[in-house]
């Protein structure tokens, strides 16, 4: 198969939606199929990176980080139409989502479409007027999704809002996978020493991960604010925030605010390549987000082997119970008490550690690749 992944953000990019899409060519190219990708570039400048196509964009005010192109004719789109894709599989609604049509519209070809994204904390940026955001959102997805031959989605709770936007088109379930060896990988104690001390920890610290993308729907305001009264219980525990985004700045700010500087640190952005070194520092991985439509990064905190502690939330149901690999919590109450809980009792971190990591088998990216593969070949047959 000739298979054409469009999207607006890509290697340049650190955030689940592109983790995702690199992992999704790997196994696609690994099956001995022809995959090229089409993406925004960071700059006015079109470029390509050998199958990789990126197209002159620039910034727009919707949403932090936003970028549109309107470069349909660009020299790289006529060699992508050149080449005739067999299928084109979108990852976004927004802008390379209009310079992929053009492609599909010459060559003929069917697509599917991959829902990465909950709306609502998006287009809230624009409108506060949340009647007018349900009716805008779900007449423009009608409008996206009406030719699509699949819309793929990563959960059930994401096929839940997405028929809520009265979208009728087929919907498959699946599960992103992830590279389990990628996280699975140890560092040794000297290692280990070495990056607590560029980050001014040490071995004496009880330390909550945090890895997102820092922006306001993930909510790590909360996290940050239910320092101070872990901290009346045990002074030793520390937060470590991994990543980068529009909200780092106000986030800091508040650390700075509660008096925080010295038990909470900001790693900033780091190579992907790099993340299973930061989550093995920690004891918990935290989460306080209710917008994921699947959270990726914790698939990849159970591949590390940490127990969990989340906000309750629908997309946990795969990879946390609670209990027994990790807490969901609901109330500042509850979260302290599962923290305190997990930290003070080392032989429950050691059994809901190895609870995490038994159940990230689960997710594995080689089925991952088998099931869209088998998709695939499913539109091209019988394409609607």
């Amino acid at each position: 198969m000739k298979i054409l992944i469009t999207t607006d953000c890509y290697k340049h990019t650190i955030n689940g939606v592109s983790n995702s899409i690199q992992v999704l060519v790997s196994e696609m190219r690994e099956r001995g199929h022809e995959v090229k990708i089409l993406a925004l570039s960071d700059s006015v400048h079109s470029y390509k990176e050998g199958d990789e196509y990126y197209i002159s964009s620039f910034f727009i005010f919707l949403y932090p980080d936003a970028r549109y192109s309107l470069r349909f004719h660009d020299p790289l789109i006529r060699e992508l139409i050149k080449w005739e894709p067999d299928l084109v599989h979108l990852h976004t609604e927004f802008a390379s989502k209009h310079l992929a049509m053009r492609i599909i519209r010459h060559v003929h070809c069917p697509y599917v479409f991959s829902c990465h994204t909950i709306f609502e904390q998006y287009v809230r940026y624009a409108t506060a007027n949340l009647f007018s955001l349900r009716w805008y959102i779900t007449l423009k997805m009608g409008i996206i999704y009406r030719h699509a031959s699949v819309l793929i989605v990563p959960s059930k709770k994401m096929k839940r809002i997405i028929r809520g936007y009265h979208v009728r088109r087929p919907i498959a379930v699946i599960p992103t996978g992830i590279d389990l060896n990628r996280y699975q990988k140890r560092i040794d104690a000297d290692q280990k020493k070495e990056l607590l001390q560029s980050l001014h920890l040490d071995d004496t610290n009880k330390i909550l991960v945090v890895l997102s993308r820092l922006s306001r729907e993930k909510n790590i305001e909360e996290l940050i604010r239910y320092m101070p009264s872990l901290l009346k219980e045990d002074d030793e525990i520390r937060m470590i925030i991994v990543g980068e985004g529009p909200d780092k700045k106000h986030l800091a700010h508040l650390a700075k605010k509660l008096d925080l500087t010295d038990h909470i640190v900001f790693t900033g952005v780091i190579s992907p390549e790099q993340a299973y070194c930061y989550y093995q520092l920690g004891n918990i991985f935290v989460c306080a987000s209710t917008f994921e439509s699947q959270g990726l990064t914790y698939a990849e905190a159970l591949a590390s082997g940490l127990p969990l502690v989340c906000r309750k939330d629908l997309c946990l149901t795969p990879v946390l119970t609670h209990g027994e690999n990790g807490y969901i919590y609901e109330t500042e109450e509850e979260y302290e008490t599962y923290i305190l809980d997990i930290l003070n009792d080392p032989g429950k971190q050691k059994r809901m550690s190895e609870e995490s990591y038994r159940k990230s088998f689960a997710i594995n990216r080689k089925h991952f690749g088998y099931r869209m593969e088998h998709l695939y070949q499913k539109v091209l047959e019988h394409p609607s």
